[in-house]
């Protein structure tokens, strides 16, 4: 499914560039209407507003971003676009000069076309904060009984776990969902990965899939 829109999409006047697969180079480029293949995050903000791009910040961070400087839902987003093999990652609050005006309203106006053209967005559904994250380890109960095909030594072994959850619940009614740009930004998104506290869903056009229930 993250095949389609192989070639990819205009990308946003402005994304951060991952450069080195353990995630650990980032940057921000102008992309100057380059068309490739970008994530878009779909995040709460918090009450700080200390990693915000702003006029004194941006020309630092058209060079290099410390992964270590980002909040943990960006680095957490890093982590993400890292292991889907992609390089390009749009963050409001980091692509945006929050305190340009002109280049604030002009970005506003295209806000859905940034959404509609990402090949994923990610929806950190679970985190009231950027400081928090949305990859957190989870109180799950499972099991990992062996399997075998055929009479002998076991070929491996099988994960199960209780179905819990919903969609309309875990989504709906997380901290995410209390904003109300992230109607727009779900209808017009092609693909979302929706990380709740209780697990992780994958939404595609009229489908939706979860940890718990594949089919």
């Amino acid at each position: 499914m993250l095949e389609d829109f192989e070639f990819g999409s205009s990308m946003p006047h402005r994304v951060l560039e991952i450069t080195q697969e353990r995630a650990t180079a980032v940057r921000l480029i102008t992309t100057s209407g380059k068309v490739d293949k970008y994530v878009a995050l779909s995040d709460r903000w918090g009450s700080s507003e200390s990693t915000f791009t702003t006029k004194k910040t941006l020309r630092d961070r058209m060079t290099n971003i410390a992964f270590e400087d980002l909040d943990k839902m960006y680095q957490d987003a890093v982590t993400v676009t890292t292991k889907l093999g992609l390089r390009y990652l749009w963050i409001n609050a980091l692509c945006i000069v929050q305190d340009d005006e002109e280049e604030w309203k002009a970005q506003v106006a295209v806000m859905g076309s940034i959404f509609q053209g990402a090949k994923l967005k990610i929806g950190a559904s679970s985190a009231d904060d950027p400081a928090l994250g949305f990859l957190m380890l989870r109180n799950v109960l499972m099991c990992q009984p062996p399997y075998r095909e055929k009479p002998g030594k076991p070929d491996g072994v099988m994960y199960m776990r209780h179905v819990t959850g919903h969609i309309d619940l875990d989504v709906g009614l997380a901290p995410l969902n209390q904003r109300g740009w992230v109607l727009q930004e779900h209808l017009l998104s092609r693909r979302i990965l929706h990380f709740t506290k209780e697990q992780i869903y994958w939404e595609y056009r009229e489908t939706d899939y979860a940890e718990t229930i594949l089919t």
